[in-house]
């Protein structure tokens, strides 16, 4: 199938005025001629610039983390000349030199401090009765989780520092998982506040947010310690995941909600390649042929991966596949939505081996894109992995599901992290070996 490529969009997370920082003149950069005096974050009147700042922080470090774990999946492949996106792609993930991973713990380390100082600040300002708007500290806390989340889904192991320039010890690989805990913690927080305001999206997100939480600990505990994963024992049940993923989709309504990380057109790359920028601008990275094609000249994007039951190119790979095209360097982020609400009601109930739940989970996604219901052509475990790698595609959570699934990709070697320590993910770098010792 030929499908040329046409714009694509989601509704989008609340609006958002996302910050670009330019490199090396940061926020409080003393040479920066509109340098803000750091005194100026401790005025309540200050409290969206700071959430817009948190998510600019957060947005910045996906850009390079969501790439680089689906550059390591088979996803995506390798098609340029740089040696660092080369070795993800072989599947050597644990490589503390690669400066791409680098550029991921470079995001997300500032992302991470970012994140926490805001909830702090604003959690200051509502103590002291001064915060005007309190659904900022709603937001705070939400992207507070989301950060919590992303490092705890992709990093081994990672350092928290509780100040700038102060070196923090590191969490230890069997600790990240208390990393949940803390976003779930920061959840708790934010719903009553969602609640109070009558935000009802908000809260839908939130809901999302506590589903993805249960979710991905109790996939966590399935892949950890590395290299001792069961595939046969790969399927989630929870009960709390899926008691928030409904609490999330009567909240956001029927529709293909999709929450979205969206860039402004002033923002500048991150790192030595943005994961937009190196498909649609640098091509260092194509989709994997088993997955879909694109011809930059033509612009006609052909999807090989095929609908397990209606045998025709999937619908669902073309769409995502065109937005992020259509995104050039500024494709969104696709954080969480109906799809995966869905998807977790759906394997919860195949846990528990009760099919007619998951039929109609399943059956609630595919009806998004026209599909034929599902009714027992085709394996249920089967059909749930591929309905996962393309309503989740290029959102970084193929790897994972790989991991537990026992799917190796054809791009690994041998000898790589990830073919023999299922579980693998990125570790602390040398930058921050060298200089925290």
């Amino acid at each position: 199938m030929m499908t040329t490529f046409h714009a694509v969009r989601g509704r989008a997370l609340p609006a958002l005025a996302l910050l670009a920082f330019a490199a090396g003149c940061g926020l409080l950069d003393v040479s920066n001629p509109n340098n803000v005096n750091s005194t100026a974050l401790d005025n309540p009147s200050a409290a969206a610039a700071e959430v817009n700042g948190e998510v600019a922080a957060l947005t910045r470090a996906l850009e390079q983390v969501v790439g680089h774990i689906e550059i390591a999946s088979d996803n995506i492949q390798w098609t340029g000349s740089l040696d660092g996106i080369n070795d993800l792609n072989k599947g050597n993930v644990r490589n503390p030199y690669n400066e791409f991973t680098e550029n991921s713990a470079f995001g997300m380390t500032p992302a991470r401090f970012m994140a926490n100082q805001t909830v702090q600040k604003l959690s200051a300002f509502q103590s002291a009765g001064t915060l005007k708007d309190p659904k900022q500290l709603a937001l705070a806390n939400l992207y507070d989780a989301i950060t919590y989340v992303y490092i705890a889904n992709n990093w081994d192991d990672f350092v928290i520092a509780t100040a700038n320039g102060v070196a923090g010890a590191n969490i230890g690989p069997a600790q990240m998982v208390t990393l949940y805990d803390s976003a779930a913690a920061a959840l708790a927080r934010a719903l009553p506040i969602a609640v109070s305001v009558g935000d009802k999206t908000l809260q839908g997100q939130i809901y999302a947010w506590q589903a993805r939480t249960a979710f991905d600990r109790e996939v966590w505990k399935k892949l950890n310690p590395s290299g001792v994963v069961d595939p046969a024992n790969a399927l989630v049940s929870s009960p709390t995941a899926a008691a928030a993923a409904q609490n999330a989709l009567t909240a956001l309504g029927s529709g293909d909600y999709k929450m979205q990380l969206t860039l402004p057109t002033t923002a500048l790359a991150f790192g030595n390649c943005s994961f937009a920028g190196c498909f649609n601008s640098r091509r260092e990275i194509g989709f994997a042929p088993a997955v879909a094609s694109y011809n930059a000249t033509t612009k006609v994007l052909t999807v090989a991966l095929k609908d397990p039951i209606d045998n025709v190119p999937d619908p669902v790979i073309a769409m995502w596949a065109t937005e992020f095209i259509n995104g050039v360097s500024l494709s969104p982020i696709n954080l969480t939505g109906s799809r995966d609400m869905l998807l977790i009601l759906a394997e919860n109930a195949l846990a528990n081996s009760d099919v007619a739940g998951f039929t109609t989970n399943i059956n609630k996604i595919r009806a998004f894109n026209g599909l034929t219901p599902y009714s027992g052509q085709v394996n249920a475990r089967q059909l749930l992995i591929h309905e996962r790698r393309v309503n989740l595609y290029l959102q970084a959570r193929r790897l994972t599901d790989m991991y537990r699934f026992g799917i190796k990709s054809p791009y690994w070697t041998a000898d790589s992290n990830a073919y023999t320590c299922a579980g693998s993910y990125l570790p602390i770098t040398i930058t921050e070996r060298q200089t925290n010792p």
